[in-house]
């Protein structure tokens, strides 16, 4: 990587949902981190759901409960035309226009904490700062429709989905970027355990991937993928990914199995997100948990990959929404723990 993730120490940030009940407290919170990061907070909001979040503003989007999202095609019908040509203007002029995407920057009624946050970066000249969204193959699994047909039968609503959701990510990068901040963005894509070997839709899916996080890259931020169960990590490596940010006690023993992959990812450049605290725990089993141990932990199952260790981050290993404000603080002193062992 071209920006300075590394190479001083091993770097700490999160994954993005916090069960912070105000604005103001999450962000004290992220700005403790190596590498500040934009905090979600649906227990305050429902529509701060990765799903919400992803498609406001889409024609015909109903939120459900348990962050689900369903769309209405009635309406969609009605006003998808206009959508559709609204995406199709904001890209013809994305190159000579700066804000050509601002129409689909999130609104604080699904993102409490975007504007505070881009304040706090220009405020307080962060260099660094990571962002994260649902990405596209997870919103295509977690979205229903009216009439309970499959989103594949309407090609033209799946294919402006699609659209959406680039352009609200390059709107996000834009704005950062305008801070001047660097910007790691994240796609959280825990839908690709579903994947399956050599499935045409596996190969497909991956390709349509691989393509927006092309389009992503040419913005100028550093993009990682965020998978919190196994999948097929030889494809999820080959994709031109900077990072690749995962559970290590779900997949990182899966994940070294891919010597071959995993070695290429590393002489490319390719940086580790290490969610090495579980996010599933009680509040006595954290205080039980001990930073340099799971450093070690971490050594051990990555000892024939020392350069992925060195350049690593770490975090927890998913969001910490459901978790309790004290347990969060508890988890920030063991990943600044865990940097420190694994920094020496």
């Amino acid at each position: 990587m071209t920006i300075a993730v590394v190479n001083t120490k091993v770097k700490t940030t999160a994954i993005g949902s916090l069960p912070h009940p105000n604005v103001d407290s999450a962000l004290e919170y992220s700005f403790r981190f190596d590498i500040p990061f934009l905090p979600q907070l649906p227990i305050r909001n429902p529509r701060e759901y990765m799903i919400p979040q992803s498609l406001s503003g889409l024609p015909g989007l109903k939120i459900q409960s348990g962050g689900m999202v369903m769309i209405d095609l009635q309406e969609w019908d009605q006003k998808g035309k206009d959508w559709q040509e609204k995406v199709k203007t904001a890209f013809d002029e994305s190159k000579r226009k700066p804000q050509a995407f601002e129409d689909f920057v999130p609104g604080t009624d699904v993102y409490s904490a975007w504007f505070p946050f881009l304040w706090e970066i220009e405020e307080r000249k962060t260099p660094l700062v990571k962002i994260q969204m649902a990405g596209p193959l997870t919103t295509q699994w977690a979205v229903s429709l009216s009439d309970g047909s499959k989103i594949e039968k309407h090609l033209d609503l799946w294919s402006t989905i699609q659209n959406h959701l680039l352009a609200r990510s390059i709107a996000m990068i834009r704005k950062v970027r305008e801070t001047g901040a660097e910007v790691l963005f994240y796609l959280d894509e825990p839908a690709l355990f579903t994947f399956q070997v050599d499935h045409p839709k596996t190969l497909v899916s991956f390709s349509e991937l691989g393509l927006f996080i092309k389009v992503l890259k040419s913005e100028g931020a550093k993009i990682g993928l965020h998978c919190c169960s196994n999948t097929q990590w030889e494809k999820a490596l080959a994709l031109d990914i900077d990072i690749l940010s995962l559970d290590t006690n779900l997949s990182l023993e899966s994940l070294v199995t891919y010597q071959k992959a995993l070695a290429q990812f590393s002489m490319r450049g390719g940086v580790l997100s290490l969610g090495v605290v579980p996010t599933d725990l009680s509040s006595t089993q954290y205080k039980d948990l001990n930073g340099a141990n799971l450093a070690q932990d971490l050594q051990r199952q990555l000892s024939s990959f020392p350069g992925l260790i060195s350049n690593c981050i770490v975090t927890p290993a998913c969001g910490m929404a459901l978790l309790s404000p004290e347990d969060s603080e508890i988890i920030a002193g063991l990943l600044k723990s865990v940097s420190k062992t694994l920094t020496q």
